[in-house]
């Protein structure tokens, strides 16, 4: 099949637009829990494939990587418990991995209990975790603050929107010629 030289050249396999390939989406504990083979930077390797229709150069199956959540054995609801019960005492942030933090809460009772009070906003929306990167565990039925870029359910949406949009724009196309 000889090239039109004008065209665009084929883009590689694992290069393609996130609408132009599926993903296998990851198992069921996410993204309250850690999925097993999510790294500390919050994503996994994925298997994904080519959609059929799609021309590329390659293997049309390859990995991508995916946002997931990656957690590290801290508890959620140990956090904020420790935070309100024996915060003006540092043992939050001891727990979470800060223990500068936590000997200036002990010395100061909680930085005069106000920095205790800020600890447990933080703690309670999620927005301080871990001091090794990873996020809190969050129980069953809890809910999880931390916003994802996109999740793979919201990207199948997305793809089978500008599948259907293509095809709606190829008809248009073969209708005027």
């Amino acid at each position: 099949q000889a090239s039109d030289p004008g065209a665009d050249p084929l883009p590689l396999c694992d290069s393609l637009l996130s609408f132009q390939f599926d993903c296998v989406e990851p198992p069921s504990p996410w993204p309250k829990k850690t999925v097993e083979g999510c790294l500390p930077n919050n994503t996994i390797f994925v298997n994904c494939s080519a959609l059929d229709g799609v021309e590329c150069i390659g293997d049309r199956t390859f990995q991508r990587q995916i946002p997931c959540r990656y957690t590290n054995g801290y508890s959620y609801s140990t956090a904020l418990g420790l935070s309100v019960m024996l915060g003006n005492f540092g043992v939050d942030r001891f727990y979470l991995g800060y223990p500068i933090v936590g000997l200036i809460k002990l010395c100061t009772c909680g930085f005069f209990v106000i920095g205790n009070l800020i600890d447990i906003t933080l703690i309670a929306t999620q927005a301080l975790g871990p001091a090794d990167g990873s996020q809190l565990e969050v129980e069953e039925g809890l809910p999880v603050m931390s916003a994802w870029p996109v999740t793979c359910q919201t990207r199948v949406q997305i793809t089978t929107l500008m599948n259907e949009e293509v095809v709606r724009l190829q008809q248009q196309q073969q209708q005027q010629q």
